[in-house]
């Protein structure tokens, strides 16, 4: 995985607006977490701000980081049984 710092633009899954809950946020903050995450990767958590389409940007706090859209599905589904949200990750590289 890639190593979060202030200013990288990450991806967030979890926020439903005009048809997609994915949208362009820009990491304020980054927690390093001890213990890897659920895919055997160093777990980060951040802080960010996102811009959804045609709304106003907001701050979001202490969500986990992971590296791909899957892995943000599959942490958002489990979330159901632990409060998880909205999940951040990388934008694909193109």
């Amino acid at each position: 995985m890639q190593t979060p710092t202030i200013g990288r633009i990450v991806m967030v899954k979890g926020y439903s607006n005009r048809g997609t809950d994915e949208h362009p946020a820009i990491v304020n903050f980054v927690y390093e977490v001890e213990k890897p995450n659920e895919f055997g990767e160093q777990a980060y958590r951040i802080d960010c701000t996102v811009f959804p389409r045609g709304a106003a940007p907001f701050h979001v706090e202490t969500i986990d980081l992971v590296d791909t859209r899957t892995e943000a599905a599959e942490l958002l589904k489990k979330g159901v049984d632990h409060s998880v949200e909205m999940v951040a990750f990388w934008p694909p590289r193109v």
